[in-house]
């Protein structure tokens, strides 16, 4: 069966599919400064970006200055994060609520009140899986949860530097239009947590493609765990989840598979469980099986189209996935249906945006292109 719907996979060119990177990663950022900052705001990102692109493709002054200008930048970008959390993320209190999710779950379980019957400052309920505030929590006794997302972006900085170890000029590019993107900067000014449930889904498939399952000591427990913790994250993120799961079922040796799918299947009841035993009603009906169930629409017929094209994509695309490395486009193409869907039938939320964006810059080659690629 693999073999048929191969037989119809389109060949592209490792330049032409670079060049639909470069391009998509741009135009993901696009609409949010268009929305806030105006078409002047968009046409100079664009310059910005193609000026970088322009560096690095015929510019190569070498790993030593490149290293420089990676560490100048991403100091820059860690002042402006720093910058848009102390004084501009309480302007948005009122607009936007996910800091709230975070905060108020916590709250509410230390005064031993359930938390997903607490509503946010906005008066939704809180939709998040129980990972998310347990990532949050040292960040929340430090004074503010916001500081996940500046953790997020150095912990993914340091998995784009051991991503491209074997390509300098695709790093120097990766990095700068990480580290100068719109949607990072949005993301900590709203204190979302979306980054922090990327950051952890591309680690799966980081350890997918640097640590062949018969060589990583624990694989199994490591690859468990970080499943099941995913898992109990953020709903969304549950088709990428399948995607990721039937590429295991083809690399690993069926033990492994066994006890790797028991140990995250364990651990996702482990961190789900209480709380839909503690309140079933609320659970289901409410918060965060509820509000999730609403993002598809009051429409049963819509969401159930939804929910079977999403699987029929989900599986097509499955069957072009050939190593560890295509699971980030993959990935990105699944969440940008989920994306897709959300604002079809729920709200149009840009910052979805960063589902797609995130697991994309780690899509590039792990070496350097030919000189005929739009990253030399």
């Amino acid at each position: 069966m693999n073999n048929f719907f191969r037989s119809f996979r389109v060949k592209v060119s490792p330049a032409s599919r670079q060049l639909v990177l470069v391009i998509t990663l741009a135009a993901l950022n696009v609409p949010l400064i268009y929305h806030y900052l105006g078409v002047l705001a968009a046409f100079v990102y664009l310059l910005a970006y193609a000026v970088l692109l322009i560096w690095a493709c015929k510019f190569h002054p070498g790993d030593r200055f490149q290293n420089l200008v990676l560490a100048a930048m991403i100091f820059l970008s860690l002042a402006l994060q720093i910058v848009l959390l102390i004084w501009v993320a309480p302007q948005f209190d009122h607009q936007m609520d996910r800091d709230d999710a975070l905060t108020y779950w916590i709250e509410a379980l230390a005064r031993g009140e359930y938390p997903y019957s607490v509503p946010t400052s906005r008066g939704n309920p809180i939709s998040i899986l129980p990972t998310l505030p347990l990532i949050a929590l040292p960040f929340y006794l430090l004074g503010n949860v916001g500081y996940l997302e500046i953790f997020s972006y150095l912990f993914l900085i340091g998995l784009l530097w051991m991503a491209y170890k074997q390509a300098p000029r695709v790093r120097f590019f990766a990095i700068i239009v990480f580290s100068t993107s719109p949607l990072l900067f949005f993301e900590v000014a709203g204190r979302s947590d979306l980054i922090a449930n990327l950051a952890l889904l591309v680690l799966l498939i980081f350890l997918l493609e640097r640590h062949p399952v018969n060589e990583l000591k624990f694989g199994a427990w490591i690859f468990g765990l970080t499943l099941g913790f995913l898992g109990a994250a953020r709903i969304a993120l549950a088709p990428a989840l399948f995607l990721i799961v039937y590429y295991m079922a083809a690399a690993f040796p069926r033990r492994m598979l066994k006890k790797t799918l028991t140990i995250s299947t364990i651990t996702f009841f482990i961190l789900v469980a209480p709380f839909a035993f503690w309140n079933p009603s609320t659970f289901f009906h409410y918060a965060p099986l509820g509000v999730n169930s609403t993002k598809l629409g009051g429409d049963r017929l819509i969401a159930l189209l939804l929910l079977v094209g999403t699987a029929i994509l989900t599986l097509l695309v499955s069957f072009a996935v050939k190593s560890a490395v295509d699971l980030y486009a993959a990935v990105a193409m699944i969440l940008g249906l989920v994306t897709l869907a959300t604002w079809l039938t729920f709200s149009r939320d840009l910052s979805y945006l960063q589902m797609i964006f995130i697991p994309l810059l780690f899509a590039f080659p792990r070496i350097d292109p030919p000189d005929s690629s739009p990253i030399r």
